[in-house]
């Protein structure tokens, strides 16, 4: 608030009133940017006196949001050790309580002590009243027994019905005790709730048990166990591992492009969810990093996308998985996840963070031997090159229209991107990020200029994708410089100007996700071992049959290893008649492209 107080009046009054204005962060809690108060009085200084209680006031208000608004930035949200520590608190709470009760409970003994007290006292007669109240002692236990058996039926009923009365009253203790910022009937709160629910009706079930001797602990509900990740402290000010992730892209110190540190931002805040929105960078141990790797090897494909995990933790995603089954990520891809942490901690330890990096000696063995990606065979080919995507479809509006035959004669990149693919070896994304300029003659030949260059939006797996792979001459009879003079002549900048980047600008994304959906259905995808990339290596393995060695496919395909002798020099390796050689004596054998020649 601007502290200055006005003393005005309004246009055609001759009452003075205050005018108060409202600092910005609170307008919008107001309601307004200014507060008007009539002072009543049309003297003037009247109206300075006047005006004092009411500066106060409002300074009071200011005061109190601005109190309200610190409160609320401290508040936490229900991270992963929040949820836990909330059930097994809860839990042994429950067992703590029925421990007393029992200690404190006369035992049998102690009543027949009292009773026989009593008659001595009363010369050997019985005393009525003493009975009555002995035995009602006496049966205290029984009664609190059965109160527990209701209890306990009770929950289960509301648990499904889904009701949470029984237990809000734990649940509003718990979250005003933890400062959590949790709002009313949000799935926060629905959450935090379930779970106490199941602590609760685990522990009463075991205070029965104990009725008749079994004294085990053991809980049996799965979501009531000990805590894995232990309740730190909040971070100090720009301390968390969020905030610190951003002055480790800031600084970016393996220059890595800004899709690469975007990935890695998601991963690791995967992380961060998991321990908690405010837990310090510092505090990052072995056992929190193994405790996520074990969670992430049930963690489903494209969590994020999938909207019956939204707003969930992870430990809730991997439990509600369980249900619905979605396919889980790679071990591969677990190590990608291990990996993205890691170099940020280790960006943590230069800086003086950790004294280690906690992500050293976590990654798990993956058989680099197995090939993940498998080639296509023949029949896949002719196949997919004798689908509707490539004679005639419905329409291309929906992947069901796709793969009906019908007469949409498709010549878009949904037709070519794949058959270069096949004659090149080039990734999905080089391919769909190709300029008009891209396609060239390099002394007398039709190459493909793959490159970074031209265009911001264009991205490379690393330097050594840079490269020139002459154009097969199976393309050209099927029309490819024809269609690549057409989109010059409309003054196209793109080779294919239909794409659209995906929300990692990469060029080749959707196209990437459609491919896959169609082949899918097909018949050609059953499992994971085709895709896309199988086009690089039905071509690299076609190269090998022609009688090439894997020094001289590097060249056309982008794997050239960097040498001391290959440093000299700003020649690419193998002339262009060389690449010419070898892309020209790409064969297929049995593949029958001569329907798309026709057309």
């Amino acid at each position: 608030m601007g502290r200055t107080t006005n003393v005005v009046k309004r246009a055609g009054s001759s009452i003075w009133y205050a005018r108060i204005s409202i600092p910005k962060r609170h307008q919008e809690a107001f309601g307004k940017r200014e507060h008007w108060q009539s002072l009543g009085t049309p003297n003037h200084q009247e109206a300075k006196r006047r005006v004092l209680s009411v500066q106060s006031e409002w300074l009071n208000k200011i005061a109190a949001a601005d109190t309200a608004l610190e409160a609320a930035k401290a508040k936490r949200p229900l991270s992963e050790a929040e949820l836990q520590h909330a059930v097994w608190d809860h839990f042994q709470d429950v067992l703590r309580s029925d421990e007393h009760r029992r200690n404190e409970a006369p035992t049998k003994e102690m009543l027949d002590v009292i009773w026989r007290a009593d008659v001595e006292e009363n010369g050997g007669i019985p005393d009525v009243e003493t009975f009555r109240i002995l035995d009602g002692i006496e049966g205290e236990a029984q009664v609190d027994a059965e109160q527990r058996r209701k209890q306990l039926a009770t929950l289960k009923a509301e648990q499904k019905s889904g009701s949470t009365s029984q237990i809000r009253p734990v649940l509003n203790e718990f979250v005003q005790r933890r400062q959590l910022a949790i709002e009313p009937h949000s799935k926060d709160e629905r959450t935090l709730a379930r779970y106490l629910q199941r602590a609760r009706i685990d522990g009463l079930q075991h205070t029965l048990k104990r009725d008749d001797g079994d004294f085990s602990i053991a809980p049996a509900d799965p979501v009531v166990k000990p805590p894995s990740i232990p309740l730190s402290a909040a971070a100090k000010p720009g301390e968390t591992v969020m905030e610190l992730f951003e002055v480790y892209a800031k600084e970016n110190p393996n220059r890595a492009r800004p899709d690469t540190l975007n990935q890695a931002r998601v991963k690791v805040k995967v992380f961060a969810d998991f321990v908690g929105k405010h837990f310090s960078a510092r505090k990052i141990t072995k056992e929190e990093v193994r405790q996520w790797k074990a969670l992430l090897k049930d963690y489903p494909v494209k969590a994020a996308e999938i909207g019956a995990f939204k707003g969930l933790l992870l430990r809730q995603i991997v439990e509600t998985n369980k249900k619905l089954g979605k396919p889980t990520i790679s071990d591969k891809t677990v190590n990608q996840y291990i990996t993205a942490l890691s170099a940020y901690c280790g960006w943590l330890m230069s800086q003086g963070y950790l004294e280690s990096v906690p992500t050293y000696g976590m990654l798990l063995n993956v058989d680099k031997e197995t090939r993940v990606v498998g080639p296509y065979q023949t029949e896949h080919l002719n196949k997919i090159f004798s689908s509707p995507l490539f004679t005639g479809c419905v329409s291309l509006n929906r992947i069901t229209n796709a793969v009906k035959p019908g007469p949409t004669l498709v010549r878009d990149h949904h037709f070519w991107v794949p058959l270069v693919a096949l004659f090149t070896g080039a990734r999905v994304n080089e391919i769909c990020q190709l300029l008009t300029a891209d396609i060239m003659q390099v002394k007398g030949h039709w190459v493909f200029n793959i490159t970074d260059e031209g265009d911001g939006d264009k991205q490379i797996k690393n330097q050594n994708s840079k490269r020139v792979v002459p154009i097969h001459t199976t393309l050209i009879e099927l029309g490819l410089l024809n269609y690549h003079k057409a989109q010059q002549n409309a003054e196209q900048q793109w080779l294919f100007p239909e794409i659209e980047p995906d929300s990692r600008g990469r060029r080749g994304g959707h196209f990437s996700d459609f491919y896959g959906k169609y082949i899918e259905q097909i018949g050609v995808k059953v499992d994971r071992r085709l895709n896309f990339h199988s086009f690089r290596h039905t071509m690299m393995d076609a190269l090998r049959d022609a009688g090439f060695m894997d020094h001289e496919i590097a060249v056309i395909v982008g794997h050239e290893k960097r040498t001391t002798t290959s440093g000299y020099g700003t020649v690419k390796q193998g002339n262009i008649e060389t690449r010419v050689k070898i892309i020209n004596a790409l064969q297929y054998e049995g593949l029958d492209l001569t329907h798309l020649t026709a057309k």
